[in-house]
């Protein structure tokens, strides 16, 4: 018996690194999409409309974009499943601050109901600067202003939630929180844009983790502003 062990054992080892190896590729953290593909009307299969919302965004010359033909969209990435703890994070692109123009990223977001959190422009709130807000059952309201934040061409916004506890920052500064509200506790990390016209409000560069990572990696890994370059 001891022989027949010691001849088998290589083996269960080699098939428990395929497992674990099929695990990780199964659910793979954090979650990116650099949106590098065909222009098309939809994100593609990884992506589902949120907030009660049926039109898509696009893909738009390898960006993330507004909805064909101007108008909101918002999008929540489902292909793998987040913690109620998380965080989102994406470049913006072709901002524009003229007439209704939303750029924003979003956790704790729902599929069909119009519930989630959201930080970037929103020009009904403020005209050019970084403001956090909230969807609770289609109510809009603000959770706060960064009153000397500008929102930029190539900033990369990366916005976070532990317990009822938001922050927001932009190039790897914290540029609002940290801020407390209650009034959602689940839901996906996403994307949301409003433009009059088409192709702008547009995103690169997206990743979306639980809070510590649901990949298995020491929480400390994703407690401060981490950018993606």
């Amino acid at each position: 018996m001891h022989s027949i062990l010691k001849r088998i054992r290589p083996i269960l080892g080699l098939l428990l690194l395929i497992l674990i190896a099929s695990v990780c590729v199964w659910a793979a953290y954090p979650a990116t999409d650099n949106f590098t593909r065909t222009n098309s009307g939809t994100l593609g299969a990884n992506w589902a409309d949120s907030l009660g919302n049926t039109t898509p965004c696009q893909i738009l010359s390898n960006t993330a974009a507004n909805t064909s033909g101007g108008g909101v969209c918002s999008e929540v990435y489902n292909a793998e499943t987040f913690n109620n703890d998380q965080y989102v994070q994406a470049t913006f692109s072709n901002v524009t601050t003229s007439g209704t123009a939303d750029i924003a990223v979003m956790i704790r977001t729902a599929v069909a109901s119009a519930n989630g959190y959201a930080c970037g422009l929103r020009t009904a709130l403020d005209g050019t600067h970084y403001v956090m807000w909230k969807l609770v059952s289609g109510s809009l309201s603000q959770i706060g202003v960064a009153s000397s934040t500008v929102v930029a061409n190539g900033d990369v916004v990366k916005f976070q939630v532990v317990g009822t506890t938001l922050n927001c920052y932009a190039n790897g500064s914290l540029v609002l929180g940290p801020l407390t509200d209650s009034a959602l506790s689940s839901g996906y990390p996403g994307l949301r844009g409003n433009n009059s016209l088409s192709g702008y409000s547009m995103w690169t560069l997206f990743s979306a983790d639980c809070i510590p990572t649901c990949g298995g990696a020491a929480a400390s890994e994703l407690s401060g502003p981490a950018v993606i370059h």
